[in-house]
């Protein structure tokens, strides 16, 4: 894509060794979704085998090509549930023509928040506003870490309003520390043998920050602008786990297991009755008989 100056801008953890239809079964994206948005919104066709052998040709290779129901929103984050992915039709983007990675370090990663947040209402919006604590492509810092893309005069455009709105000056990083420094926030945590993705408002991140201790927040990546927070490690306790669930659903947030390499695994937040119905309805119709998902 790349040869031809486009680019699928979606950058989960370990995004360069994963297939299309594992990142469109899982809908993982990263923080650049502020930017160019979620995975889901780009999936413009499929072609999907059922448990029971049918095969749906869902959706178009345009944008405008609904309608009726769009049977592939529930496709798209189905985790192999409603059927097999055997071809994807996804929206590609142009290359940005400059990008530019601009660092705010900070010796805490909680002291950071409050300048993300202050960031996600500029006049302007970055692509993706990130807290990551322990950079080593920073010296161990934390940083606050925004890109922007676009023309060159109109990035530099873009920074001075947001560092006119935020009262500070940012510094910048460029060619391989920049590199380095985007590889490294992008697979924080989500390639550990345990990890865990808090979702949350994001005015309520400090409050899960400083609840967080045993769990390795030290070193966790925080998408302030969609109240996202992850962190993994080798060595996360499934009894520090489910304390921290119990505090993010009191902030009315959602805590979900994304790895785990043992039997003693952690719950997630409990869907709402009625979206457990309905998913189990779903799953009734395009999987009938149960052999996509057995566990279930």
């Amino acid at each position: 894509m790349r040869e031809n100056g486009q680019w699928a801008p979606f950058d989960s953890p370990g995004v360069n060794e994963r297939s299309i239809g594992g990142l469109v079964s899982e809908a993982s994206h990263g923080p650049l979704w502020a930017g160019y948005g979620s995975l889901r919104n780009h999936v413009l066709g499929a072609t999907l085998v059922t448990g029971d052998g049918r095969v749906l040709r869902l959706g178009g290779k345009v944008v405008k090509n609904v309608a009726g129901y769009d049977l592939l929103r529930p496709v798209v984050g189905g985790r192999g549930r409603l059927g097999i992915l055997t071809s994807v039709c996804l929206r590609a983007f142009p290359l940005p023509a400059h990008e530019r990675v601009l660092v705010l370090k900070g010796a805490k990663l909680k002291s950071l928040i409050e300048p993300a947040l202050l960031a996600g209402t500029a006049p302007v919006l970055p692509v993706s506003i990130v807290v990551v604590g322990q950079l080593s492509a920073l010296g161990g810092n934390s940083a606050l870490i925004l890109r922007l893309h676009g023309a060159e005069s109109t990035v530099n455009a873009d920074q001075s309003a947001i560092e006119k709105h935020l009262g500070i000056s940012l510094d910048r990083l460029a060619g391989e520390e920049a590199d380095g420094c985007l590889t490294e926030v992008r697979d924080r945590g989500g390639l550990e043998p345990r990890c865990v993705e808090v979702s949350v408002l994001p005015s309520r991140l400090s409050e899960v920050v400083a609840a967080a201790d045993e769990v390795g927040v030290a070193k966790a990546v925080i998408d302030s602008y969609a109240g996202r927070l992850r962190m993994g490690s080798a060595d996360m306790s499934a009894d520090a786990v489910s304390a921290l669930r119990g505090v993010v659903e009191s902030l009315g947030g959602a805590l979900r297991v994304a790895r785990w390499d043992c039997v003693t695994r952690p719950q997630d937040t409990s869907c709402r009755d009625a979206e457990l119905q309905l998913s189990r309805r779903l799953e009734s119709i395009f999987d009938p008989s149960g052999v996509l998902w057995p566990a279930r």
